[in-house]
């Protein structure tokens, strides 16, 4: 009996531990994407986007691709803001739509909710 228990507190603390070192893994990467969005690597463009400067790439697509879906977006997919600020390209405030209908469909729904202002310039400007 209290063989069992230790083995199974044993796969408990390796699986944590395992864990927490993909936890650290992935935590670096966010850094070291944070770092470069500061470090000369992008600009925002005439729309408020940020873009990548050697690839013109938006930086909410690039990070779509990487940390919601990782793999390319499809055709027609449209990324979304979920708190309207086109600066905050964090993986959470980023949503994916699988077309632009279903992207108009979202802030037509919030102008109703919240005004029309809010639904497409934000709720803190």
């Amino acid at each position: 009996m209290i063989i069992n228990i230790l083995k199974i507190l044993y796969l408990i603390l390796k699986f944590t531990i395992i864990a927490f070192f993909y936890l650290i893994r992935f935590s670096i990467s966010i850094i070291k994407w944070l770092f470069s969005l500061y470090s000369g690597k992008t600009y925002i463009d005439s729309n408020g986007y940020r873009r990548f400067n050697d690839s013109n790439i938006p930086v909410h697509r690039w990070v779509a691709e990487k940390y919601i879906r990782n793999g390319k977006l499809k055709n027609g997919e449209v990324v979304h803001h979920i708190n309207r600020n086109k600066l905050d390209n964090s993986p959470e405030n980023l949503h994916i739509f699988k077309n632009q209908y279903e992207h108009d469909r979202a802030h037509k729904i919030d102008a109703k909710r919240f005004g029309k202002k809010n639904s497409y310039k934000g709720f803190n400007n």
